[in-house]
């Protein structure tokens, strides 16, 4: 029997003027639907029957001959509600539908778990809506969510009725949130590679965004950017076809569209622009040829030809990057975003000996960019397409000081340990013992 009930019969039994029957003890739903006018004994009746109504609510009746049982039996609680400010707090979030408010919605569930309690089952009404819809914190936490409203709220969730998507309301739309909220919920479905979340969310929002936030997206995808993100690309894609513009802001999100296509290599579009690269520059000598302390040649025509990189954000690849000029970027981008393997095949070289003709290079004539500018460039490509083949060459030319952790991190402690004791020579300018580096940091 609960409290609630307990507490009841106690009062009964005792006499109403011997002790009192404390409503505060009661559930909210129950004491805001108790008629406290009435006489005091048909006020323990309702009280009581009340009672047993709210705990055997959603409880289907069993041994019944002939009845088809289909639904689970509601299982018991063995978990109390949390206290009365949390239960407040609770109302004030999702009945103000506040979604400022709702971004603390999981530090109350960390709260409320910390004390062991739940939630109690009369706001699933409110909040059923709300881990529905498509509100980004929300989507986020749905499980929490459910969980933190115990045994029976989970029954009663599984029970209720997905709601479509398409039918929610604005006040359930990510454009409900902030600029900055969508952009940094769009990061987060993308470092996550969440990919189909990252499309929906796009599907519903791009649209209704100004050119400038447009481009914003699309130069977050560009961080980056795999192969995996070509749904993405093709809806972004198709949005531009449908929505021709001859303006500035259009020509600008179509130019940095192009860039995010040939990012991807197995794209028709890489594959174009880059042999359009290669066999261009190869045979100028005015890419290339750079490579050896040669002036570059051809500059106009490398400027035409690298111009869907301009919006580039080459800071992501590296931290030093003031220091080159345009060309400079344009060229550290194409070492970074362009296979080891395409390179290889167009200059009929091993792995080995392009990253021996970069090691060689002392400065580039008329430009800052060094042989340490190729090595960050080189690496940042390693991280790109994992290529660990790449990665040794780089380690045994430059150095551990050249590669740092980066390749390490790209393997299990076993083999990264495996890695330092086969390559133990090349670590000779490295303080520390590197086997507790391996174990520690990695």
């Amino acid at each position: 029997m609960d409290i609630f009930s307990q507490s009841v019969i106690k009062t009964a039994l005792l006499g109403t003027k011997t002790k009192k029957l404390d409503l505060n003890i009661f559930p909210e739903v129950i004491r805001e639907n108790l008629d406290q006018t009435k006489e005091t004994e048909l006020l323990l009746l309702d009280a009581l029957a009340m009672t047993d109504a709210y705990f055997s609510a959603g409880q289907e009746l069993t041994n019944i001959d002939g009845l088809n049982n289909t639904i689970p039996i509601c299982p018991d609680e063995d978990l109390p509600y949390c206290d009365a400010q949390a239960v407040k707090l609770l109302k004030l979030i999702f009945k103000e539908k506040n979604y400022s408010i709702i971004s603390f919605l999981p530090l109350l569930i960390e709260k409320v778990n910390t004390h062991n309690t739940i939630f109690p089952p009369e706001f699933i009404q409110y909040i059923h809506p709300f881990i529905n819809s498509q509100n980004a914190t929300l989507k986020h936490i749905r499980t929490e969510t459910i969980q933190s409203f115990g045994k029976r709220g989970k029954w009663i969730f599984s029970l209720m009725k997905p709601i479509d998507n398409q039918s929610t309301t604005s006040e359930n739309s990510f454009l409900d949130l902030s600029k900055s909220e969508r952009k940094e919920y769009f990061k987060q479905v993308l470092a996550e590679e969440k990919r189909t979340e990252a499309l929906e969310f796009l599907e519903e929002i791009f649209p209704a965004e100004t050119t400038a936030n447009q481009k914003g997206y699309l130069k977050i995808i560009g961080e980056s950017i795999t192969e995996s993100d070509q749904d993405i690309l093709d809806f972004i894609g198709n949005y531009l076809d449908q929505n021709k513009s001859k303006s500035k802001g259009y020509e600008s999100l179509l130019s940095l569209y192009e860039m995010l296509q040939i990012n991807i290599p197995s794209s028709k579009k890489f594959k174009a622009y880059y042999e359009n690269i290669f066999s261009k520059i190869w045979k100028a000598k005015g890419f290339f040829s750079a490579f050896s302390g040669l002036k570059i040649k051809g500059k106009k025509e490398l400027t035409v030809l690298f111009r869907p990189l301009e919006s580039f954000n080459i800071s992501y690849y590296y931290s030093d990057a003031k220091k080159l000029n345009g060309i400079d970027q344009q060229l550290f981008y194409v070492l970074a975003t362009v296979p080891a393997d395409l390179w290889c095949k167009q200059l009929k070289c091993s792995k080995k000996e392009l990253v021996k003709s970069f090691h060689q290079i002392k400065r580039m004539e008329k430009s800052k960019f060094d042989k340490y500018s190729f090595t960050e460039a080189l690496l940042a490509n390693v991280n790109k397409f994992k290529d660990k083949e790449l990665a040794v060459e780089i380690f045994k030319q430059f150095g551990m000081s050249g590669i740092g952790p980066h390749f390490l991190k790209m393997m299990s402690k076993e083999d990264a340990i495996l890695f330092i004791e086969k390559y133990a020579k090349y670590f000779q300018n490295w303080d520390g013992n590197l086997i507790d580096f391996a174990v520690n940091e990695l």
